[in-house]
């Protein structure tokens, strides 16, 4: 499969505003993983989610790697998640859970979470329905809850024709093609990461989700950023038997899947988003966008300890200019970005930080605006070989 967004860079714009940063616990940890679970049978649904009670009466539970879980206190599916997150071969130490029901939704959860300010990044989907999925990369990424790539998964073959539900022409308009899925507005296909496996039941593939959200989220982004493919151990049954061209339909419709490649059976390939993106272009893009909030809020807050201003005028510029420097250095050495001279070499424009000139305007609204440039270290996935024997 050739995408789209292997063929350019994309420029994220990170627009930061100082009144809108949270006043506490705002750094944050791309290990911190939610799952949520919409399951009938999950003894911690009982529909009566509120504000004041979600972080204090069980809804919301906190597993470890270590921990025996009681049988019964999770619905099958959600119990499954849990497995398969802590069965991945990387894992986090602990993820969060909360099961939903009755006249709770997606929405309702994600915004108690937020008045909360329970802290993770990734979510879990524990559903393989496309109206669960869609309305909840919509509910946990509002304008004002930031990024929460959303990990899902959609299975099934359910006439045994070999064909995969979401590709056969006898499957509902809702399912076919990721028809709901596909609804969602452009910004929000980027923040779902779809797989697939050919099982209808709960069984032992259907968390495969989980393990891949486990693998991402135990990357320290910080001084690693990971690339798009995976190699899954907990998960043994996916896409087994797939066609070549159900393969193919899966890549057009950029739904991850898992076959074999030398040394393994679940190679997970292509570690894209539903719109097209890699994965990991949007963990760089949430890491650079957190990481350039903390260095000015850093900023702002050693002036204000002092009880100094931060200067409106090239002095400031040059304190907010150096912080700024200092992330995508360091993003440099994570591989979040391309270095300059390759950037050159390759004939792009090359990448710069700048501080843009303050006019009137800016003097007014008080705003000191900087201007950055960068490209996507990018993963390698196609490789071509032209070998010549002569004699």
């Amino acid at each position: 499969m050739t995408s789209p967004v292997q063929s350019h860079f994309d420029n994220f714009v990170v627009n930061l505003n100082l009144g809108l940063l949270p006043t506490l616990g705002f750094v944050l940890n791309f290990s911190d993983v939610l799952i949520i679970d919409k399951t009938a049978n999950s003894p911690l649904s009982d529909g009566s989610l509120n504000a004041s009670t979600i972080v204090t009466d069980s809804k919301l539970a906190t597993f470890s790697e270590t921990q025996v879980i009681p049988s019964g206190q999770l619905g099958t599916i959600g119990a499954l998640c849990v497995s398969h997150f802590f069965g991945a071969k990387f894992h986090p130490r602990t993820v969060k859970f909360v099961s939903i029901g009755g006249s709770d939704t997606y929405a309702t959860v994600a915004n108690y979470l937020e008045s909360n300010s329970v802290k993770f990044h990734s979510v879990i989907c524990a559903s393989k329905d496309q109206d669960d999925i869609k309305a909840c990369v919509e509910a946990f990424n509002s304008n004002t809850g930031g990024s929460h790539p959303v990990f899902a998964g959609v299975t099934g073959d359910a006439d045994n024709d070999g064909v995969p539900d979401i590709l056969d022409a006898d499957a509902s308009a809702a399912v076919k093609n990721l028809a709901t899925i596909k609804q969602l507005s452009a910004a929000h296909q980027d923040q779902v990461y779809v797989s697939y496996h050919n099982l209808n039941a709960v069984t032992d593939g259907v968390a495969d989700w989980a393990e891949i959200c486990a693998l991402y989220a135990s990357t320290d982004w910080n001084n690693e950023a990971a690339g798009g493919n995976l190699v899954l151990t907990k998960t043994k049954a996916m896409t087994v038997n797939l066609s070549q061209a159900n393969k193919d339909a899966l890549d057009a419709l950029f739904v991850n899947h898992a076959l074999p490649m030398f040394g393994t059976e679940t190679y997970v390939d292509a570690g894209v988003m539903v719109s097209g993106r890699p994965v990991y272009h949007i963990f760089t893009r949430d890491w650079l966008e957190n990481r350039l909030q903390l260095a000015v809020a850093e900023v702002k807050a050693q002036y204000a300890n002092l009880r100094r201003k931060l200067p409106m005028d090239s002095q400031g510029q040059s304190v907010v200019l150096n912080k700024i420097k200092a992330v995508m250095q360091n993003a440099l050495r994570a591989k979040h970005t391309l270095r300059p001279s390759e950037a050159e070499r390759l004939g792009k424009a090359v990448p710069y930080e700048s501080a843009d000139p303050i006019d009137a305007t800016a003097l007014n609204n008080k705003t000191l605006t900087f201007t950055v440039l960068a490209y996507f270290l990018e993963d390698a996935r196609k490789i071509t070989i032209n070998a010549f024997v002569t004699s």
